[in-house]
């Protein structure tokens, strides 16, 4: 059974107590920090009419698709996340696929946009 994969369910500010939040973001700055800061992060809103089960991106440069960034999660029509891909640049290239087997490409420059919309 697949998870329902939104905002929500990924962060809860009521969830953690401010001294542990503190030293979480304190902690990270110093291990994820550089490794993370050159990845592309952006807002993956779905307007569609169907769920997103599958999501690739890669770089335009490669001809890998590599792993599926959802994992056993979907994305639910109207909901939104945040995504960030493996990888430097700012050329990617998405493959999405839906709940009704139909498959959407596209090419994307994500030092431009800070969100990217399925219609």
């Amino acid at each position: 059974m697949s998870e329902t994969f939104d905002e929500a369910s990924v962060w809860s500010p009521k969830v953690a107590l401010p001294f542990r939040f503190v030293a979480l973001s304190i902690a990270s700055l110093f291990i994820a920090g550089p490794a993370l800061a050159d990845y592309p992060q952006f807002k993956l809103i779905n307007q569609s009419g169907f769920s997103l089960v599958r999501f690739y991106a890669s770089p335009a440069s490669t001809q890998n698709w590599g792993r599926d960034l959802f994992g056993d999660n979907v994305l639910n029509p109207g909901y939104s996340s945040y995504a960030t891909v493996p990888g430097d640049g700012c050329l990617y290239d998405f493959r999405m696929i839906f709940s009704d087997d139909d498959v959407l490409y596209d090419t994307v420059d994500l030092c431009d946009v800070g969100s990217y919309t399925i219609n």
